[in-house]
């Protein structure tokens, strides 16, 4: 889905596919007579243009973005440092609209698992794998991307005091290049570097900072050792407008990560509305700026 606004193509960053600029009409009237035309040119421009002000980024052609910016070919390891990258085919990686499309799916993972952890009394431990990083993966170069914009993430809300309830993070089953695996790295020039883990020293966080590792555990097994206690909150991936397990409803097991967290969990049930009265309207929460919120929370805030 994101593919439309991270990728710049030939074929598909187009005027006739609404990307570049339109002068949109001035007049309410004036909208809905052209946006509310089937197949209208105009509705296919304001499509685009509501993604673009989402990310807050300017909607190219092609044409336009390969005139203006001249993208130079970089190294696989090198390639999260510039917001255009090139990748396979001539198509253009947009960094930056990946790294806000990130920002989504690490705050609401930071704060479900703060969130969490105040209501049970502990520090969370959250175990984080990789969203998009597998069959939908389109340059290897995002697993440094996706790291960086959690550890930029953490950061932030730890000088907020919005994780003291987070002690821990862990990115697990995913590959970074040298250059970023070496921030995780401690160790003297005598020593084999073992340990993957850096420490965000925060002198307001109850436990001093949260830890943040490089650690292939297995998603559910249970936190043992300097871990024993902490509560367990995990990420997970399934498609969009699917059940949680996806294939898994259709007998496949392993084939990808989707089903393999069905089977290990009992994420397939208890996110699943059919069977669980519990996923309603009533107990779901909103992740923003403030925290979580309950729906009617959210909504009241919206009109005050």
């Amino acid at each position: 889905m994101e593919y439309e606004d991270i990728l710049i193509t030939d074929q598909q960053n187009s005027l006739e596919n609404g990307y570049g600029e339109e002068v949109t009409p001035t007049t309410c009237l004036n909208v809905l007579k052209t946006t509310y035309v089937r197949n209208n040119q105009s509705a296919k421009h304001m499509w685009r243009q509501m993604w673009s002000e989402f990310y807050q980024v300017h909607s190219y052609t092609y044409e336009e973005l390969t005139s203006y910016v001249n993208i130079q070919d970089k190294s696989e390891e090198k390639k999260y440092t510039d917001r255009y990258v090139k990748t396979k085919n001539d198509f253009i990686f947009d960094n930056e609209v990946y790294y806000k499309r990130l920002c989504v799916l690490a705050e609401v993972s930071l704060l479900e698992a703060e969130n969490r952890a105040k209501e049970a009394g502990r520090f969370a431990f959250l175990n984080v794998i990789g969203c998009g990083l597998g069959v939908w993966m389109i340059s290897t170069h995002q697993t440094d991307v996706y790291i960086l914009t959690f550890l930029e993430r953490i950061r932030s809300f730890l000088k907020k005091d919005m994780l003291d309830h987070v002690s821990d993070v862990n990115f697990a089953f995913i590959h970074p290049s040298k250059g970023i695996l070496a921030l995780f790295t401690n160790s003297s020039e005598a020593e084999t570097p073992t340990e993957k883990r850096i420490f965000f020293e925060s002198k307001r966080h109850p436990k001093g900072g949260i830890s943040v590792q490089l650690e292939n555990r297995q998603p559910s097994s249970k936190l043992r050792g300097e871990h024993a206690g902490k509560l367990l909150v995990m990420t997970y991936p399934w498609d969009g407008n699917a059940h949680p397990g996806n294939e898994f409803w259709l007998g496949s097991l392993k084939t990808s990560g989707d089903p393999a967290a069905a089977c290990s969990t009992q994420v397939s049930e208890l996110h699943n509305a059919h069977i669980n009265p519990a996923v309603s309207g009533h107990n779901t929460r909103v992740t923003g700026r403030y925290g979580l919120k309950t729906l009617n929370e959210y909504a009241a805030a919206l009109t005050t």
